[in-house]
C-alpha cells in the first residue's frame, strides 16, 4: 500500500481522511468527514479496492465513529478515485449517496454500457489524444476497463434536499473538469461560521 498522510482533525467537526489508491502514483484520495447531530457525512468515498476500503474504515474509526454511523456521502464528481466506494458504503451503512445531476447522468450512461462498449470508448479517447495505433490495439487486445461507480440516490442541484447537510451546492468546475463538479458549503457541526467548502476533494475553510 502507498504511504499516505495521517488522518487530520481540521477543527469544527471536519476531518481529513486520506484513502489509499493502491498501485497508483496519486497515492490517496482525500475524503472528508463532517460531523453532525444526526451522524457524520462523507465528502467523496475513495477508490474501489479492499485496501482503500480498509483505509476508509480506519480513518473513520480515528474520528470516533464507525462506518455504520455514516448517514450519507456527497460526491464532488464521478471519477472512480472519488466515487468508487459509494456502493460499498451504501450497502454497509444504508447511507444515501448524492451527486450533481450532470455527473449522475454520466454515471448512468457508464452503468448502462457493456464492458466492450466502454473499452471502445476508451480506445477512441486514446486515439483522439494521439496514442500510437499499436498502443491502442494492445489495449483493445486485453482491455482493462474500470467498473462504473454506483448511481447515487439523490441529485444535488443549487439547493440540496433536506437530508443533506450542505447549505449550498452547485456546478462550478472549469471546462476541463467533469460536467457536474461541485463545491459544497455548510455550517459546521460546532459552529455556524465559517462555512466549510469542498471542491473536487480539496477542503477549504
Amino acid at each position: 500500500m502507498n504511504d499516505v498522510p495521517p488522518v487530520e482533525d481540521l477543527g469544527n467537526g471536519v476531518w481529513s481522511l486520506p484513502v489509499p489508491i493502491p498501485h497508483s502514483p496519486l497515492g490517496a484520495t482525500l475524503v472528508y468527514l463532517v460531523e453532525g447531530d444526526e451522524g457524520p457525512v462523507l465528502v467523496d468515498t475513495g477508490w474501489n479496492h479492499d485496501d482503500s476500503w480498509d483505509g476508509l474504515l480506519q480513518g473513520i474509526k480515528q474520528t470516533g465513529h464507525t462506518v455504520e454511523d455514516v448517514r450519507g456521502a456527497v460526491l464532488t464528481h464521478f471519477h472512480p478515485d472519488h466515487s468508487g466506494l459509494a456502493a460499498r458504503l451504501r450497502a454497509t451503512s444504508d447511507a444515501w449517496i448524492a451527486m450533481h445531476p450532470a455527473d449522475i447522468a454520466v454515471t448512468e450512461q457508464l452503468a448502462s454500457a457493456s464492458p466492450p462498449h466502454r473499452a471502445d470508448a476508451v480506445a477512441a479517447q486514446f486515439r483522439a489524444a494521439g496514442f500510437p495505433d499499436e498502443d491502442v490495439e494492445a489495449f483493445l487486445a486485453a482491455p482493462h476497463v474500470i467498473a462504473p461507480s454506483a448511481v447515487p440516490d439523490l441529485a444535488l442541484e443549487d439547493a440540496p434536499p433536506s437530508t443533506c447537510p450542505a447549505a449550498t451546492c452547485g456546478s462550478c468546475g472549469p471546462p476541463a473538469t467533469p460536467p457536474g463538479t461541485c463545491a459544497y458549503a455548510w455550517p459546521t457541526a460546532t459552529s455556524s461560521s465559517p462555512a466549510t467548502t469542498s471542491y473536487r476533494g480539496s477542503l477549504r475553510t
